[in-house]
């Protein structure tokens, strides 16, 4: 969660840039604080009306953008949103004032407009001194309380250009923040959405990276690491420098606050399940019903104009070395993967209606297989999927009806 605070004299045009949004679409009025008429001339009114009350002040306006990470999208409903805004400006000094707060629709990722007065109903000014390092205390708790996925503004956060190189130069010669490399990985290893401390320990390992759990002290601590082979061949981790407690990182994650993103993760990955299921049966049916083979890039572009990323697991030794062994699926929107025992369609259920043509063996079966139906209609099929094809010819189907033909299969079983 982001906080990006600006200020300046001219009410009309801080409220202007907020309703036009209103007008075109792009956003929506979420809350009105002490402001009785949500129109702009309302809001105007009111928050000028505030600022008359000190003239000699510069600087009066205060608005805010609140901005979150891309993937807290579907849990950040008006309710949360509006409790995080009222929180934060509570917390900012800002409760008893006249506010407006503005949802925006104009990116890839949640976010709210703040605008209001910094003068008081006494006419003094809003105390803001070390104001922006408040505003990312207050941040940094609601991000934990609510157990959102970190989101830093790289603008206000010294970056790591490449993660990897850090971590070498300081497990080899000592050198780096130790902080902003914790920083940078936990950021990074967030927004993989892990489901519990296993996964996020893989992610980090994969930097060198690693934590451990006073259960003791209950505290959380962050280390870098080298591998070390002991005379018997195995592999140890040796701790490389310092190490760093979770609540000196930025975010400061405690425990507590890792279990529960954990638990937000799933539950949203729940959610989220059924829909991804129902998308995915959606191409896989037509082919089933038709006995239909299509090639592993149709399928895969297929999917991906519906959202969903498929993800193949090939064999890395053996006598099946580099052939398919597994599948899973990533729903681009929230970004949660779901296996292929989750969506009920494993690779041995796929595989005989789809032909691997990105290994060389199974090129010539791949074109000899592909349904081909431009015959019936050229300049119509001409620029689609051979699974494109197969469903036009098919059905119209929805990714709803998937979930219809369960139902019904249920109620036939019953009806027997």
């Amino acid at each position: 969660m982001v906080a990006n605070i600006t200020s300046g004299d001219n009410v009309k045009g801080m409220v202007a840039y907020n309703t036009k949004k209103v007008e075109n679409g792009e956003a929506s009025v979420l809350m009105l604080n002490n402001i009785n008429d949500g129109t702009q001339a309302g809001i105007q009114k009111m928050i000028q009306y505030q600022n008359n009350l000190n003239p000699n002040v510069k600087n009066r306006n205060f608005h805010v953008s609140l901005n979150f990470h891309k993937n807290d999208l579907t849990f950040l409903n008006e309710k949360r949103l509006k409790e995080i805004a009222e929180q934060y400006m509570n917390e900012m000094g800002y409760g008893d004032q006249p506010y407006a707060v503005f949802q925006h629709f104009d990116a890839s990722h949640p976010h709210v407009h703040i605008v209001s007065s910094r003068i008081g109903m006494d006419g003094r000014k809003i105390k803001d001194s070390m104001e922006r390092r408040r505003s990312k205390r207050i941040t940094d708790s609601i991000e934990r309380s609510y157990g959102l996925i970190i989101a830093n503004d790289q603008s206000t956060m010294p970056g790591v250009k490449d993660l990897k190189k850090e971590v070498l130069e300081y497990v080899e010669k000592g050198k780096g923040d130790l902080r902003n490399i914790i920083d940078q990985s936990l950021y990074v290893a967030m927004s993989k959405l892990p489901l519990n401390e296993k996964e996020l320990k893989q992610f980090l390992n994969s930097y060198n990276i690693d934590f451990y759990y006073d259960e003791n002290l209950h505290g959380l601590t962050y280390y870098l690491f080298k591998e070390a082979v002991k005379e018997n061949g195995e592999k140890v981790k040796q701790q490389a420098g310092k190490s760093l407690k979770a609540s000196e990182t930025t975010k400061k994650m405690l425990h507590s606050d890792l279990q529960a993103f954990f638990e937000r993760n799933k539950n949203q990955k729940s959610k989220h399940l059924k829909n991804v299921r129902g998308t995915v049966f959606s191409i896989f049916n037509p082919l089933q019903n038709r006995n239909m083979v299509v090639s592993l890039n149709d399928l895969t572009v297929s999917l991906s104009k519906k959202g969903i990323g498929l993800n193949v697991l090939r064999a890395k030794s053996g006598d099946r070395k580099n052939n398919i062994i597994g599948v899973s699926f990533t729903d681009r929107k929230t970004g949660f993967r779901y296996t292929g025992e989750e969506v009920k369609l494993k690779w041995t259920k796929l595989s005989p209606f789809v032909t691997d043509d990105r290994s060389d063996v199974e090129a010539k079966r791949a074109k000899e297989n592909t349904y081909n139906p431009i015959a019936h209609d050229p300049a119509k099929f001409e620029m689609m999927t051979e699974i494109e094809k197969i469903m036009k010819l098919h059905s119209d189907r929805t990714p709803n009806d998937h979930q219809e033909d369960l139902r019904k299969k249920k109620k036939k079983k019953r009806m027997l």
